[in-house]
């Protein structure tokens, strides 16, 4: 069912925006939908009655370079202020953003933190498990396919004298 979207209206082009649910049949914006007021957030649907929204909005959300710190997970019916934080960068960050993957057979919640404008660490998972970063490159392209990312890493081999799994026979 595609009958609604996310539109994202800024003023002249600015990075600031409002962030609305729209009805596709009716050509209007959804009378008590979803409504992220003007800032540098972004938003993906996690189902029909939920959003994971990227905000900068609250005291403390925003990056030194303005743009989100956190991830929520903002259901329909609820405050906004009271959505559940979800992922979390840091303050050293420029940015953080989180979307989720329906391929069939790969789906899965992806967090990305932006620790410039060209490199990053991805994380693979979320609620309820925390998310896990992935072991890739700092700097895969954010629009890399996810159901083509590697899993996660496993922790080290818990032996006292060996760091990791012995290696397969020739």
């Amino acid at each position: 069912d595609h009958e609604r979207v996310l539109l994202t209206l800024s003023r002249g082009g600015a990075d600031a925006a409002d962030i609305r649910e729209y009805d596709l049949p009716s050509r209007s914006f959804v009378e008590g939908g979803f409504v992220v007021p003007e800032s540098k957030s972004s938003a993906s649907w996690a189902d029909a009655d939920t959003l994971l929204v990227a905000t900068t909005l609250g005291e403390g959300n925003a990056t030194p370079s303005g743009y989100p710190r956190i991830v929520v997970r903002w259901s329909r019916g609820t405050d906004f202020a009271a959505a559940p934080v979800v992922f979390e960068g840091t303050m050293d960050d420029m940015a953080v953003y989180g979307i989720l993957d329906r391929t069939p057979g790969h789906e899965r919640t992806i967090f990305r933190r932006q620790t410039t404008f060209d490199k990053g660490e991805t994380y693979l998972g979320g609620p309820p498990a925390v998310p896990v970063p992935l072991h890739v490159p700092l700097d895969p392209p954010a629009t890399l396919p996810p159901r083509r990312l590697p899993p996660p890493t496993p922790p080290p081999w818990p032996s006292p004298r060996r760091r990791s799994p012995p290696a397969p026979p020739p």
